[in-house]
């Protein structure tokens, strides 16, 4: 079925709605010196912003047959537009020296993946988000377990919190922010005490003349620090050399 008056399949001219527009009468009535109401059919003013007019515009300018085939076709690029924003897109690259990792947001924040220094990371999804749905994410620092606790996350341990939504098509870029004056003492603490390991290895506590200091060093206690301390300060650490990353599937 193709319809006569603005040629597009699916209807006929009873049921056309560019027909029905053409035929409308303008929103904007004359008044004469007597007061006498006369109206005008649709479009017959330039510029006029009633209702009717606008309808009419929309059906028929600068033809039907274009007019029309222009709303279709919007139609369906609307359509396909749904379709790609029901399935977002979220990608998370660290670039800071050492692993991070990514928790679901929420009462119990659960693991999903951690991503290695200089490596990145796509979110997906195994079902389609509907137009108000949403998706938080914390990224870190540091490796809580496979399950937390919210207040257990401490707020300098978080790099990023991330949303991800209907629509959303991203590129995070996770950088080696500015340290403060405490990461810069513990990493300076860090790489000295892995050069004083490798003199003590090399069997300098065995030459009489620096004995005496490797005896003294040996009595620095240092505070507690994690395997991602060491590899921010750049020295060999548990992660060295390991690079293994694995799929978030959001159901």
């Amino acid at each position: 079925m193709r319809c006569g008056y603005c040629k597009q399949e699916g209807h006929n001219r009873r049921s056309c709605a560019a027909l029905a527009a053409s035929e409308g009468v303008c929103g904007c009535p004359i008044v004469t010196g007597d007061s006498v109401r006369l109206f005008r059919g649709v479009g017959t003013i330039e510029g006029c912003e009633c209702k009717s007019c606008d309808l009419f515009r929309l059906y028929n300018v600068p033809t039907p047959e274009i007019a029309c085939q222009i709303l279709k076709d919007k139609e369906i690029a609307e359509k396909l537009a749904h379709e790609e924003n029901k399935w977002p897109e979220m990608i998370i690259i660290n670039k800071t020296r050492a692993p991070i990792f990514i928790y679901v947001n929420g009462a119990e924040p659960e693991f999903k993946q951690s991503i290695e220094a200089d490596t990145g990371f796509k979110i997906k999804y195994v079902n389609p988000f509907e137009e108000d749905e949403i998706s938080n994410y914390i990224v870190t620092d540091h490796d809580y377990g496979l399950k937390a606790i919210f207040r257990d996350i401490e707020p300098k341990h978080i790099l990023k919190l991330v949303s991800v939504e209907y629509g959303t098509k991203e590129e995070i870029t996770i950088t080696q922010e500015a340290s403060s004056v405490e990461d810069k003492w513990r990493e300076a603490a860090l790489k000295a005490q892995y050069l004083l390991h490798q003199l003590d290895r090399l069997g300098v506590k065995n030459n009489p003349n620096y004995e005496p200091i490797m005896d003294m060093i040996q009595d620095i206690q240092y505070p507690p620090y994690s395997e991602q301390d060491k590899e921010r300060a750049g020295v060999t650490s548990g992660f060295t050399n390991i690079h293994e990353t694995t799929g978030i599937n959001e159901s």
